[in-house]
């Protein structure tokens, strides 16, 4: 896959080389009120390749920012999750302490009342 990657990018670039050696032919540009004489075709396709990157930088941080927010969120819930399980755990052990020390104490008031067995 990578070797693939690696002679797309090659082939890519050959091309643009090839296509701005190529054409030095003048081109007029129009955008709204603004007008750029004598231009290059070539200087037009690498502006095009300009913008394409742009858009490709900009979707890729798009994306990776997407895949950040989703594993930050999973994240969160992991850690309320076990926090949850904690507090739980914990109202547990309170529980068979207290149910114990009850237990201790009634032990002690029957071990110290006086006995009527005379």
């Amino acid at each position: 896959m990578t070797v693939l990657g690696l002679l797309l990018v090659l082939a890519a670039a050959g091309l643009t080389i090839w296509l701005v050696w190529e054409n030095t032919q003048d081109a007029s540009l129009t955008l709204g009120s603004a007008s750029l004489d004598e231009i290059s075709v070539g200087g037009v396709f690498l502006a095009g390749v300009a913008t394409a990157l742009l858009f490709a930088l900009g979707w890729w941080l798009l994306m990776n920012g997407a895949r950040r927010a989703r594993v930050r969120r999973a994240e969160v819930k992991r850690l309320r999750r076990e926090r949850d399980e904690a507090h739980t755990e914990l109202d547990r052990t309170r529980e068979h302490e207290e149910a114990m020390a009850d237990r201790e104490l009634a032990d002690r008031e029957r071990d110290s009342a006086p006995s009527d067995r005379t």
